[in-house]
């Protein structure tokens, strides 16, 4: 069921397991021992911040595609205007924490997996889910089936080249 059964199965296993969900809670910063090992850290919900301590912490808070200053740093300029496929809560928070508390940068940052997606969609693609069958209705995958067109009515792809799977 895409990420939505994901996030199900998470649950379940995460309440089976007896392990604590805390939601309206955001992680401001790593805590870190006097080794620079991280031993917490700090998060703040509505009753403002607090400290967790715990043997050990998973940043596991999506990437930084959310964040236009972010994509215009690491993917060029013109990237912070691009429309964002997922979710409005991909900020790099968790990035910027790993980085504040000298963790070393992995990986290639300057590439994307972007889709075409419609013009009159909002800032964020995933807010136009469609509940009926669980699909985002603002995808445009048919290029292959015609031309593409920017809101200047330009074109600025090469329709031809390939199957959708194989051009993003």
């Amino acid at each position: 069921d895409g990420g939505f059964g994901l996030v199900e199965m998470w649950q379940r296993i995460l309440e089976r397991e007896g392990i604590e969900i805390r939601f309206g809670t955001a992680a401001v910063r790593l805590l870190t021992d006097e080794k620079a090992r991280v031993c917490g850290l700090v998060a703040q919900n509505s009753d403002g911040l607090m400290e967790l301590h715990c043997k050990g912490v998973v940043l596991a808070s999506g990437g930084f595609q959310a964040n236009p200053a972010m994509r215009a740093q690491f993917l060029g300029s013109g990237w912070d205007l691009g429309k964002v496929r997922r979710s409005k809560y991909d900020t790099g928070d968790g990035i910027q924490m790993a980085l504040d508390s000298g963790a070393q940068p992995f990986g290639h940052w300057g590439g994307s997996h972007a889709t075409p997606i419609d013009a009159d969609a909002g800032d964020y693609e995933a807010g136009f889910l469609d509940p009926a069958n669980r699909r985002h209705r603002t995808h445009r995958y048919g290029w292959t089936l015609g031309i593409m067109v920017n809101t200047e009515g330009r074109r600025f792809i090469d329709e031809g080249e390939d199957f959708n799977a194989y051009t993003y």
